[in-house]
This record gives C-alpha cells, sequence and structure tokens, in this order.
C-alpha cells in the first residue's frame, strides 16, 4: 500500500452465492491513527462553494439519497460537510465539533459511500485523528488524483449519456429494463481480480478497485459485485429512477445488490446473479425487479439504518409479463410457452408463486410430460419440438425451457 502514518489494511469479503459466483465487496472502514499531524494541511470547513465545477456538475441532480433520510439534522450536518470534502478532494476535514467517536462516524461514512455511487474516486478507507476517544479530523484516501478524476469523470458522463439517450421518452418500468440488458449484455464478472484476490495480491491492485467502481464497470466492462450494483444505482438515478446501495451477507459471505422504488413501491434487484457472464450460465431475470421473498431466500443485509421491504407487485418481471404461475394449469402454461416462443424468448423463464406449483412443474418436466403443452406451438406454428433443455433455480422457484425445434 501506499506509504502514510500508519498501516491500513482494506478489510474484503467475499461471496459464493448458489449459482457458484463469487463476489468482492469492500468493507468501508475507518481506522484510528496515532501520531502528529503536523506535516498535513490545515483542517478545513468545506462546502459545496469548495468543490471544482466539472465534479459538482457530475453529480446527479435531484436524486434520491436514500440513506441521507434516515440520518438525523446533526447527521445531516456531518453528512454534508463530509462529502464536500470529498468532492473537493481535501486532505484533511475538520469535524472536532461533532464529537463523534468512531462508531457514529462509520455510520456517516458508510451512508455517503452508498448514497453516491459518482465517488468513484473515495477509497473504502478513511483514516482518522482523536482526542480522549473523540474524532478530530478526517483524512480521506482517494484513488486517483484530482486531475486524473475529472478526465475520468468526462469519460464517464459520456458514456451516461450516450447509454441513456435511447430511454427519453420511456416508462420507468422500460428504462429499468433497458438499463438492465444492457449492463448484461455488455459487462462481464471480474474473474481475474477475484483470482488475484484469492491469491492474496490485490493490495494496490488498480484493475480490483476499478471493477468495484462505476468507472471500471461503464469503460472496462468489468465489474465485481459492488461495481455492478454502484454502475446500475447510477444509471437509473440518472434517468429519474430512485434506487438504494445495499450491501449485506449471502450463505455467510459478503455481496452487494439494490432496491428500486417504481410507482412508489420497491423490489429487488441483483445484477451480478443475473449476468451469465458472471456465474457461467444462462441470463436470467429471476433478480430483476423482485420481490421481498426472493431476497430473503439468500440475501441479508448489514446495513445499520431501515431500508424498505420489497413488496411491490405490479412491476415484478414475471407478474408484468405474464410469466408468474399460481397454479399448476398446463393450459396456461401452454399459453406461457407458446407467448415466450413468439417473443423469442430462449429460455422462457416461468416463475411459480407456491411451492406446490413449482414441485408439480418439475414433475411434469423431468417425467417429459410437459411436451403435452406444446401443442399449440406444433398446431398453429407447425413447429417440430425435438427435445427441451432445462434449468431450475430452487430458491427462487423459477424453471428456465429451452425448446429445440
Amino acid at each position: 500500500m501506499k506509504s502514510r502514518i500508519s498501516t491500513v489494511t482494506i478489510l474484503l469479503c467475499v461471496l459464493a452465492c448458489g449459482f457458484m459466483l463469487y463476489n468482492i465487496v469492500k468493507d468501508y472502514v475507518i481506522p484510528t491513527i496515532n501520531g502528529s499531524i503536523a506535516d498535513l494541511p490545515d483542517a478545513k470547513i468545506y462546502s459545496m462553494k469548495d468543490v471544482d465545477p466539472s465534479v459538482r456538475d457530475f453529480m446527479i441532480k435531484d436524486a434520491g439519497r436514500y440513506a441521507y433520510t434516515t440520518l438525523d439534522k446533526i447527521e445531516k450536518e456531518a453528512y454534508t460537510l463530509l462529502l464536500s470534502g470529498f468532492l473537493s478532494f481535501a486532505d484533511r476535514i475538520d469535524i472536532n465539533k461533532y464529537d463523534y467517536e468512531l462508531e457514529e462516524l462509520q455510520k456517516i461514512f458508510n451512508c455517503i459511500q452508498n448514497d453516491y455511487p459518482e465517488l468513484f474516486w473515495v477509497s473504502g478507507n478513511c483514516n482518522v485523528y482523536t482526542k480522549k476517544n473523540k474524532i478530530t479530523d478526517c483524512i480521506p484516501e482517494y484513488l486517483f488524483s484530482k486531475e486524473d478524476t475529472i478526465n475520468m469523470i468526462s469519460k464517464v458522463a459520456g458514456i451516461k449519456d450516450a447509454l441513456l439517450a435511447p430511454a427519453l421518452g420511456m416508462g420507468d418500468y422500460e428504462k429499468a429494463l433497458y438499463i438492465f440488458d444492457y449492463i448484461v449484455e455488455y459487462t462481464s464478472y471480474d474473474t481475474v481480480s477475484y483470482e488475484k484476490y484469492l491469491a492474496g495480491n490485490v493490495e494496490n491492485d488498480r484493475q480490483f478497485d476499478l471493477s468495484c467502481t462505476i468507472y471500471g464497470t461503464l469503460t472496462g466492462k468489468l465489474a465485481l459485485c459492488e461495481g455492478y450494483s454502484k454502475t446500475i444505482q447510477y444509471l437509473y438515478m440518472s434517468a429519474g429512477i430512485d434506487t438504494i446501495y445495499v450491501t449485506g451477507r449471502s450463505k455467510g459471505e459478503g455481496h452487494a445488490w439494490n432496491i428500486v422504488k417504481l410507482d412508489d413501491e420497491y423490489y429487488g434487484l441483483d445484477v451480478t446473479w443475473c449476468d451469465p457472464k458472471a456465474k457461467e450460465d444462462t441470463k436470467t431475470y429471476g433478480y430483476f425487479l423482485c420481490s421481498q421473498e426472493t431476497l430473503d431466500a439468500d440475501h441479508i443485509t448489514d446495513i445499520k439504518y431501515e431500508i424498505p421491504s420489497c413488496n411491490g407487485k405490479k412491476y415484478n418481471y414475471y407478474f408484468y409479463n405474464g410469466y408468474e404461475l399460481t397454479s399448476y394449469d398446463t393450459g396456461v402454461l401452454e399459453e406461457m410457452i407458446y407467448k415466450g416462443y413468439m417473443n423469442g424468448l430462449s429460455p422462457i423463464e416461468i416463475h411459480c408463486s407456491d411451492i406446490v406449483t413449482y414441485e408439480a412443474l418439475v414433475r411434469d418436466i423431468e417425467n417429459r410430460n410437459i411436451f403435452e403443452c406444446f401443442g399449440k406451438l406444433e398446431k398453429e406454428l407447425g413447429v417440430r419440438i425435438s427435445g427441451l433443455n432445462y434449468g431450475i433455480m430452487s430458491d427462487i422457484r423459477c424453471v428456465r425451457l429451452e425448446i429445440r425445434p
């Protein structure tokens, strides 16, 4: 790591999910430094007036910053002060007036990191000085210089503008789907950085850091789960869709995902798990605008503040598009398969609303009774079905059918 007053270790978590996918999420850590601050610039209380115009313009206007809303009045003031410092590339931020202990500042620092995917140049680490267990100064750590960051901002903004141009005039669901499909299509999971992590070789690794940011995801087309989730958050908020960044645990390991607000209802979104290049599988919509029940099957948040429950139904991918099987009815299933084939879906994904329906569907697939549901395809389109590939996602009661004519 870079030479500094004391050695700080970047703490990382790794996730192994049900798809044999491994994700890496940074835990935002504020270590305490013991030593003299005489060599550092004088501490300053920052405001947005200190921010370079190009950096200030890069910030999404009128975006919902959910974590900020969970803070009290004094915490919001400290949040704004620290944010202004990070945007100004401050070397040292005076926070003595708040009389905070480490845990209190950690909370605010995490809220900023969770609210601002744009802050790709701010490290997950932030050092502090204390006096009598109270924090006096915050010493940010930056991944890139101010000059390099301003150039990088220009690249990200250009990609964002070009990417969102076709979404003008779309409804929020169509925007959400379009952006999701773009990220899944053009981004690959950074397995090289993951393998380096396993070998303990990610200290000061530029590509590893980039894959956790919107810059690395949009310009390099490589991401870890933090990069996927922050990029979706950045693009959705830029398109006017309120989006929350969430960290937590899955199967005992760390992960990151999102909560999306559409028509005043909330939905879960885990882009990483939907990307076939991440899990060496086919693309799935299983975690696109999904329910709280789906998230609860394998996601547990570690965020300290309360987050919305994902109880939205209208825009759930399967419900909205007519691929939600509420009871095992072969006639309904035949219509779903016909519609999916006509819409060019391969595979056709069907979600079962309950375990009884799911088990009945899987049983008919395994017994080959499912072929009776291809009758409309054969009769109306003359399609001769020679075989069927299928996959199951038992934890979320999803079945994928790939028809072989």
